[in-house]
């Protein structure tokens, strides 16, 4: 049962206690959100050996190597959602993006289908969209001028024209498998392995009451917070964390 409390008839002194009270756990959390160092490790090595557990090997949250190894076997190979299909409004709309290292960007295409891409320049690897955002049916790489349609075909290729053997079907961008589930949301998976991108898309725990989401739903506002800190640190601080879209109506 919830009581309600009259602040006025309290001493002058509690409010104003409360208020510094929650100024400072306000204040703690961010902290070690965006702090350096993250007192999560030590923290658990002491509850570990108070138990007499074993506990995760030396480098599991900021090692180097961990990183590429998580890269390979979990994001190169799970459905991750990205984005919302009311981010694209019309075709062409596109957005680019970095995931562990991957760019990729997502486009709407002229027949309404929304695909990623590896944001890689299939000649010299340079990036193809260079803004976070924009719309153009045509992106054309800077470097020397190759451009792609919203399919990732290429279309232009300045002086191979005539090269021997040169074949512009064989050098579209290279695709990233994508889905886009009954609520609108956007899930890629960057695994070459057909086989596992042909199973259905995770169910989502619900937490709460969930918010009335549509593939129709309109894009407002979006924010995006930096931090220097290992992704499974982010997690046990504050979890579970929404990659993406940011916020929908």
């Amino acid at each position: 049962m919830l009581e309600l409390i009259d602040l006025s008839s309290l001493p002058p002194q509690v409010p104003v206690y409360l208020l510094i009270a929650f100024l400072g756990s306000a204040s703690l959390n961010i902290w070690l959100l965006v702090s350096k160092r993250s007192f999560l490790p030590l923290l658990d090595e002491q509850a570990l050996q108070k138990g007499g557990l074993i506990g995760p090997p030396e480098g599991w949250w900021a090692s180097e190597t961990f990183f590429q190894a998580e890269r390979r076997a979990i994001f190169s190979k799970t459905w991750i959602c990205v984005s919302h299909r009311g981010r694209f409004a019309k075709p062409g709309d596109y957005v680019t993006s970095e995931l562990a290292g991957f760019r990729f960007f997502i486009i709407l295409g002229k027949d309404e289908q929304i695909r990623a891409f590896h944001n890689i320049c299939r000649h010299r690897a340079f990036p193809v969209a260079r803004k976070a955002s924009g719309s153009a049916m045509v992106l054309g790489c800077q470097y020397h001028g190759w451009s792609y349609n919203t399919k990732g075909e290429l279309t232009k290729a300045p002086q191979f024209d005539n090269v021997p053997g040169f074949d512009k079907s064989k050098n579209s961008l290279f695709e990233i498998h994508t889905k886009v589930d009954a609520l609108g949301f956007i899930h890629i998976n960057l695994t070459g392995d057909q086989s596992s991108v042909d199973n259905n898309l995770p169910k989502p725990e619900k937490i709460g009451r969930p918010a009335r989401v549509s593939p129709s739903s309109q894009f407002l506002h979006g924010w995006e917070l930096e931090g220097k800190y290992n992704w499974k640190a982010a997690g046990k601080l504050q979890s579970p964390i929404c990659v993406a879209p940011k916020i929908v109506k």
